[in-house]
């Protein structure tokens, strides 16, 4: 595993989990502020309706691939804990 923002227990992810956080979700690469609103928003849909924070992001992502079928958009985020 590289090291980097979240490889190896150092880096601001694993700074994040070890301060307490149960999981954190984060884009690999820099998204647009509206695909980035948009993507949160429906993460946040799923976390409200009670589903975990993994389960939300995956479906945040599949409803961003029909929505937006540019992968730069959706694929890079991912949720560590």
């Amino acid at each position: 595993m590289p090291q980097g923002a979240w490889g190896g227990g150092s880096g601001l992810v694993g700074a994040l989990l070890h301060a307490g956080a149960r999981n954190v979700v984060m884009s690999l690469w820099p998204v647009p502020e509206k695909v980035r609103a948009e993507m949160v928003e429906r993460f946040y849909r799923g976390i409200t309706e009670g589903q975990s924070p993994a389960a939300s992001l995956r479906r945040a992502r599949l409803e961003m691939g029909v929505r937006r079928p540019y992968p730069a958009a959706w694929a890079g985020w991912i949720c560590v804990g």
